[in-house]
């Protein structure tokens, strides 16, 4: 992975640039879907690589999913709730 604090970043330093230059069909662009562990979500500097990432390789926020699975959710509710305000902000 080239730098990433999550492990995350790697896996959006190769996904990113690919969704960001696949081109849209009828004005309507592919999203990029990036499997999160439960692990990677709850790690400090998330928020900041999913950031950067997108910045970095030109990718719209709104072209991004991350997809989580359900136990990692439901082990600590709050985390997960304060992590996805923060994407959203």
């Amino acid at each position: 992975m080239r730098r990433g604090e999550t492990g995350w970043r790697g896996v959006a330093d190769a996904a990113c640039p690919a969704g960001s230059d696949w081109p849209g069909q009828s004005g309507i662009a592919p999203v990029v879907r990036v499997n999160v562990s439960g692990r990677q979500f709850e790690q400090p500097g998330l928020v900041a690589d999913v950031a950067s990432a997108l910045a970095e390789h030109a990718l719209a926020p709104q072209r991004l999913c991350l997809e989580l699975t359900e136990t990692s959710l439901l082990r600590d509710r709050a985390t997960p709730t304060k992590i996805f305000k923060e994407l959203v902000d």
